[in-house]
């Protein structure tokens, strides 16, 4: 994440890649960010291949001083070739501080 510190209503920028390890085409691939004090960053990817690799380039925006570690995780969600859903969890390994400005 660059910056790693923002203020409120500033935005940060993530970038990561995403990669099906898997023998199969995943589906409906798709990242959104949680976090206490940041908004947005969704980014849908479509359909990746087996072996492929998805690059995640979004922004959030600092929404509320962060009050905890500031951690923040990315949510990627796809979908098998029979339509069911698999999600995943990732902590990102940067923390993102969200400062308010007087």
């Amino acid at each position: 994440m660059m910056p790693a510190s923002i203020e409120v209503g500033a935005q940060s920028n993530v970038m990561f890649g995403v990669n099906n390890m898997g023998k199969s085409k995943i589906y409906n691939v798709n990242i959104s960010f949680q976090g206490d004090s940041i908004t947005g960053g969704e980014a849908f990817k479509g359909n990746l291949d087996s072996g492929a690799t998805a690059n995640v380039d979004v922004m959030v925006t600092g929404v509320a001083q962060t009050m905890d570690d500031g951690t923040v995780k990315a949510i990627i969600s796809y979908e098998n070739e029979k339509g069911k859903v698999f999600t995943i969890e990732k902590e990102l390994s940067k923390n993102l501080i969200v400062i308010h400005s007087f």
